[in-house]
């Protein structure tokens, strides 16, 4: 090729060519895109990388496939490319008369060469490269917006906007049945039982939970409620029975066991005599006794705490308190008189009676949740909180409202409407014959109590008494 002159001219042609494949291979590789994208929007289905990745291959594969078969660059091509520019097939007559060696040939060759001295490589001008480039360009940005389209519509089924929902303002009585299932919650959570019983609780309060919205009352609710609360405190109460505290430990030893029956009984003048009389015999010991019987008492002290299976932290340090009340009376020498510790004694006693009496967390609750019920039935009954009275030495106090409830004499006018009494009012059960008072319905409500835990009513039957109560009193 270098004897004819052509390399150059050859080069650019190639140049040409391999343009022509890429860009002709893109638009295969975009066109396959866009008909991808297109499969991937109706189907919902994010294949973002499928697209990307098909389309890079199919527009090398059809690159290398059109520069082979399609845009083919030869010499002879190369001859034809100059020859249209205005050299009269000489390129071509002297590419194949050039391997024939006489005087036409040699000349024909002489004068071609002369004619592509004439001719520059810049006179070469690509063609069809702005048709290609337009094509290109549009399925381009067809490509983007398909393959973004197919992906956001994918994400947006598979992650549908979450739609808030305003709340329904809760009722009074919503926020109370809430407050008590919440209530009944905090005594499973803090209660010292197992882990199991707690997701049984769990269990019971979810179903009550269920139960509650068939109920149209109030009253159903709450004594559904009290139900509950009496089975979870019911079946706690059983696990913890089984369990051993501090006190039954130290009972089963030699030298606590006198000082674990004292704490048994829970009376401060017992649990204050058994110590004065654990430090007098304490104190008839020798040096060595003491000793030795110190080591035993806080080693049998500390069994005891690590045994129990309920721990009392505040009892624990009293117990420790009182080993270390022991050690300091040991004199130094034999005949060393102590010093009096009755007051220490009394103060550790106090702290005693403080721990064995402290509440547990679920009795905690159990006080609170049996207010809020009380508040619960004060409200059903039309109560008020009561309000601090007036001074009763002056009745003649004008900012003194009368009391609407408290009787009167019907002869006695008011001052609205001179001449008319009020008449006495008082709330009644439903046969306008027996009067309502708070008292009696908690003698009630502890009768049924009573017959409920000893298994004499069910629990449709505890329920449906409290309910027909309720709905039976009528305040005036």
């Amino acid at each position: 090729m270098k004897n004819y002159g052509l390399e150059k001219y050859h080069k650019k042609l190639v140049r040409e060519a391999s343009i022509k494949s890429v860009m002709s291979g893109a638009i295969i590789g975009f066109s396959l895109m866009i008909v991808l994208s297109i499969v991937f929007y109706f189907m919902a289905f994010n294949g973002i990388w499928i697209s990307l990745i098909t389309g890079i291959i199919a527009a090398i594969t059809a690159s290398y496939l059109f520069r082979k078969f399609k845009y083919i660059t030869t010499l002879k091509t190369t001859a034809q490319k100059l020859d249209s520019l205005g050299l009269e097939e000489r390129v071509v007559t002297m590419l194949e008369y050039g391997e024939v060696d006489n005087i036409i040939s040699q000349k024909q060759k002489q004068s071609a060469q002369e004619k592509l001295v004439t001719v520059s490589p810049k006179q070469i001008k690509f063609t069809k490269l702005l048709k290609l480039s337009v094509t290109l360009s549009i399925l381009f940005i067809l490509a983007i917006l398909s393959v973004t389209l197919s992906t956001v519509e994918a994400y947006n089924r598979e992650n549908p906007p979450i739609v808030e929902i305003p709340e329904e303002e809760k009722s009074e009585e919503d926020k109370l049945i809430e407050k008590l299932i919440e209530d009944l919650r905090n005594i499973v959570d803090t209660a010292d039982v197992s882990q199991s019983l707690k997701d049984d609780l769990h269990l019971l309060i979810d179903n009550l939970e269920q139960q509650i919205k068939l109920d149209d009352t109030l009253a159903k609710k709450i004594a559904r409620i009290e139900q509950t609360r009496r089975e979870i405190l019911d079946r706690i109460q059983q696990e913890n029975a089984e369990k051993t505290t501090i006190i039954d430990e130290l009972i089963t030893h030699d030298t606590t066991s006198e000082l674990g029956l004292a704490l048994e009984t829970f009376d401060e003048q017992v649990i204050t005599d058994t110590i004065n009389d654990l430090i007098d015999e304490f104190l008839e010991l020798t040096i060595e006794e003491m000793k030795d019987f110190v080591d035993l008492f806080e080693e049998e002290i500390e069994t005891s705490i690590e045994d129990a299976d309920i721990k009392n932290p505040s009892l624990e340090e009293d117990l420790r308190a009182l080993v270390e009340l022991l050690r300091s009376l040991i004199p130094i020498v034999e005949g060393d008189i102590p010093d009096d510790v009755s007051d220490e004694v009394d103060e550790l006693v106090e702290d005693i009676m403080e721990s064995i009496g402290q509440e547990t967390p679920e009795e905690s609750l159990e006080e609170e949740i049996d207010e809020t019920i009380q508040e619960a039935i004060d409200e059903l009954l039309g109560e008020e909180e009561p309000t601090d009275p007036d001074d009763p030495d002056d009745p003649d106090d004008p900012d003194d409202p009368q009391d609407p409830n408290d009787p009167q004499d019907p002869q006695d006018p008011d001052d609205e409407n001179p001449g008319t009494g009020l008449p006495v009012t008082n709330p009644t059960v439903i046969d306008g014959e027996t009067e309502f008072s708070n008292e009696q319905y908690q003698q009630m409500l502890d009768e049924l109590r009573a017959l409920y835990e000893s298994n004499q009513i069910t629990d449709e039957a505890l329920i449906e008494m409290i309910n027909n109560y309720m709905n039976n009193i009528e305040i005036k």
